[in-house]
Formats: structure tokens, C-alpha cells, sequence
């Protein structure tokens, strides 16, 4: 209707729609898109009645930000004052696929916490985007700390394209700041990507500290006092619930294929016996047998599985808790399956096999 309007009576009825949005009888909703479809009619005639309106009636805020984002119209409202900038950013709406000063536009959404559209916009132009890796990772790290403002629809789709390109950095800032990033989110993540290439898998794999650090978080969550404990800081209830979901559930966290994609049997045994050292070293090695037992039972199983360095390090171990978990891991690989009713037991009988 507000576009019919437009067509038919141009900037005839500005005032009229003006007189009738300030008294209640036409709502917020058709003046922005009378607003809207005003300013795309004839832009520079439209800024100079809003610098007129604006004037006269400060109350009118929605003159400047309907439009979707203008830089002569933002400028008026910067100019304006804080009020002003704070009520134009949380108001107006951004397009997804905005190309004009569209790192200013994410700066100042960022400022008001709409995150939502901060994840869109830099999802949807990553490329184009002329933001530094650690401006980003810092903006996800607000996301993060701001959670509560996706109202339950966490954008996984444009959270992960930013994650693609943030995972090759190997600035230690970014490092730093990533690996808590993907902790916290990967039950979000790991139905959605390969969780190997996740800077938080790269880094597990390759440092047996952080693997501990995890252990240690976990154990947080196994405390039977860990309900009833208001002492606990928030942050360490959610690193708990993080980490144990993640040595619960994590396959393939822990890599040991090499950059040519083949196994590793070396890296694997001074892994190992590096965890196991620091196990003992924070009384951990009872925990650990599980962890081990499930970071042998992902290895990968090609038609050479098992290879000879897992053979030899699970005689050396010689541990049930790790034979039964190897045991259970390649039992639950499978997933989900469906089939024929008379297709038979095939893939049952080759897991057993295994």
C-alpha cells in the first residue's frame, strides 16, 4: 500500500502521513515503508525534507533512519548528537549484501549489539570485507558475550564462513582468541562442518596441554557437589559443560594425519606419552585412559586399519578402560542407517569385524 502511495501522489502527502504517524492513526510500520519507498523516489529531494523535518521536530528520528542506511542521512544524526546515533543504529535496517562503507555499518552495529546483523553482513561479503582477521575474531568474541541477543537463532551458517577463513590464520592473536570462540560453540558447529579443521582441532592435536586443560574443566561437570555450588564462577560451569560434551562426543578432535593425509605414527606416540606425563602430573591418569581410547578409537579406517603404531601402543598401554573405548567408538561410528528390508546384517558383521 505504502508503495501505491508513493507512485500515485509522489511527496503530495509528506505531511499528511507526517501529521497522521505523530497523532497514532497509521502505524511505525507502513510510515517506514512510505519512508522508504519516498527516498528511492527521488533521494535528493527526500534528504533535504528530512533535514527540514528533523529541524523543526526532533521527535521525527524515523525520517532519517526508514531508508535503509544513507551516509548523508547518517551523518545528520551522528551530527545530531549520541541520542540521536544510538536510536538511528538500533533502528535502522541493514541490508545483508550492503557494499558502501560497510566496515563503518558493522562497527556501529557492533556498538549497539546487533549482532545478528554483524554476522550476516560479514558472512555474506567475507571477501569484501577490508576488516583485519583480529577485528573479526574480537567481534565474535562480543557475539559470544552477547548470546542472548539471537533470541535462540544462532546464524550457524554465516557464524561458519567467517570461522573458514579466521581457522588458516596463524596470528596468535587470532589463535588466542578463536580457540574459546569454537569451545564454546562446537556443539553448534560439529553437525555442520568437519570439526578437524577447526582451529580448536588443530591445536588440541597438536598440544597435549590444552587437552589436559580440557580434562580439568570436565571434571567440573563429574563434581557431585556441582549443582549446589554458587561459588563457581559462571564461566567455569559453562568451560565444565563445554568440555565434557566435547571428550564425550568429539570425534575426531584429536588428528593425527599428516599435511600429505597420511597417519602419523610417530606424532601419535610422543602425543601420548606427553599426555600421559602431564596426566600424572595433575592426577589425571584414571581420566585419561578414557581420553585415549577415544582419540585411538578415531583413528581413521582405511583398508591398511589398524596400523602397526596403533597395534604396538595399545599392547604397550595394555589397559581395558582404552580397549573398551577404542572397542565402543568404531561400534558407534556407523551413525544412523537405513535400508532395505532384506538388504541384511552386512555393515553389522564388517564393524564387528573391526
Amino acid at each position: 500500500m505504502a508503495k501505491s502511495v508513493v507512485s500515485i501522489f509522489n511527496h503530495q502527502l509528506n505531511d499528511d502521513v507526517y501529521r497522521k504517524y505523530k497523532s497514532g492513526e497509521i502505524s511505525e510500520e507502513f510510515t517506514r515503508s512510505y519512508l522508504h519507498e519516498l527516498y528511492f523516489k527521488d533521494p535528493s529531494k527526500y534528504i533535504s525534507w528530512a533535514e527540514q523535518v528533523i529541524s523543526t521536530d526532533e521527535e521525527m528520528k524515523i525520517v532519517l533512519y526508514a531508508p535503509e542506511y544513507v551516509k548523508e542521512l547518517a551523518n545528520i544524526a551522528i551530527n545530531k548528537g549520541e541520542d540521536f546515533r544510538q536510536c538511528y543504529w538500533q533502528s535502522i535496517y541493514v541490508n545483508c549484501w550492503a557494499k558502501e562503507d560497510v566496515e563503518h555499518i558493522i562497527r556501529e552495529l557492533v556498538n549497539v549489539k546487533r549482532f545478528p546483523e554483524v554476522l550476516k553482513i560479514i558472512g555474506n561479503n567475507r571477501d569484501e570485507v577490508q576488516l583485519s582477521d583480529v577485528e573479526i575474531v574480537q567481534i565474535l568474541h562480543k557475539c559470544m558475550e552477547n548470546f542472548s541477543a539471537f533470541n535462540g537463532r544462532f546464524d550457524t551458517y554465516n557464524f561458519i564462513n567467517i570461522l573458514e577463513g579466521l581457522d588458516k590464520s596463524e596470528d596468535q592473536n587470532v589463535i588466542q582468541l578463536l580457540i574459546p570462540i569454537e569451545f564454546i560453540m562446537f556443539r553448534h558447529l560439529e553437525h555442520q562442518m568437519n570439526v578437524s579443521n577447526l582451529r580448536l582441532s588443530k591445536e588440541m592435536s597438536h598440544n597435549p596441554e590444552l587437552m589436559i586443560q580440557l580434562v580439568e574443566f570436565a571434571n567440573l561437570a563429574y563434581d557431585k557437589s556441582y549443582e549446589a555450588l554458587e561459588t563457581i564462577n559462571e564461566n567455569k560451569k559453562l568451560f565444565g559443560e563445554c568440555a565434557l560434551y566435547i571428550l564425550r562426543f568429539g570425534h575426531n578432535i584429536v588428528s593425527f594425519i599428516d599435511k600429505e593425509g597420511n597417519f602419523d605414527g610417530n606424532h601419535m606416540n610422543q602425543y601420548i606419552k606427553r599426555l600421559y606425563q602431564l596426566a600424572k602430573e595433575k592426577k589425571r591418569t584414571e581420566a585419561i585412559n578414557y581420553v585415549v581410547g577415544d582419540i585411538l578409537g578415531d583413528i581413521p579406517r582405511d583398508d591398511n586399519y589398524p596400523p602397526q603404531a596403533l597395534c604396538e601402543i595399545v599392547e604397550e598401554l595394555n589397559n581395558d578402560t582404552i580397549d573398551r573405548n577404542i572397542y565402543l567408538r568404531i561400534y558407534n561410528s556407523r551413525g544412523v542407517t537405513g535400508r532395505a528390508y532384506n538388504e541384511g546384517g552386512k555393515q553389522e558383521r564388517y564393524i564387528v569385524s573391526r
